[in-house]
């Protein structure tokens, strides 16, 4: 049952980043890339964890230019992953790499957490907020 249960939600995972699009049409290869989204998707969920622990005992909480303390991580989160490709290249990564590209690295990982948007209110539907969020830890 466990092992069902496993295949069921990477499948998830490997159907969520398979819709996704690079230059020129290209789809990414989620069976290829699903080890390092189930990665990416886990570790932002492990990070901001992390981060709220250490933020608990803060006497107060800081908001700066407006955003909350959980928008200010995921708006780091996207930033760490900040680049840009040449369109040729990113269609050949899409096909071979294990990693998915750094765009969605972010919104994929993002999008498969529920803590994101609720931070930032998406509404159930949106881009960001998909009817349907792959949990596998």
């Amino acid at each position: 049952d466990t092992e069902k249960a496993f295949k069921e939600r990477t499948q998830c995972v490997v159907d969520q980043y398979s819709q996704y699009e690079v230059s020129g049409g290209q789809k990414l290869n989620g069976a290829n890339t699903v080890g390092e989204n189930i990665a990416d998707i886990g570790g932002v969920k492990l990070a901001l964890t992390a981060y709220r622990a250490l933020r608990a005992s803060a006497p107060d909480t800081v908001v700066a230019d407006g955003y909350t303390e959980d928008q200010q991580f995921f708006l780091a989160f996207g930033q760490a992953w900040c680049a840009k490709m040449r369109p040729d290249y990113e269609k050949l990564l899409a096909t071979v790499d294990v990693h998915s590209p750094a765009h969605w690295r972010v919104d994929g990982a993002l999008q498969a957490t529920p803590a994101f948007s609720k931070a930032f209110q998406c509404k159930p539907g949106a881009k960001m907020h998909p009817v349907k969020q792959c949990v596998v830890w």
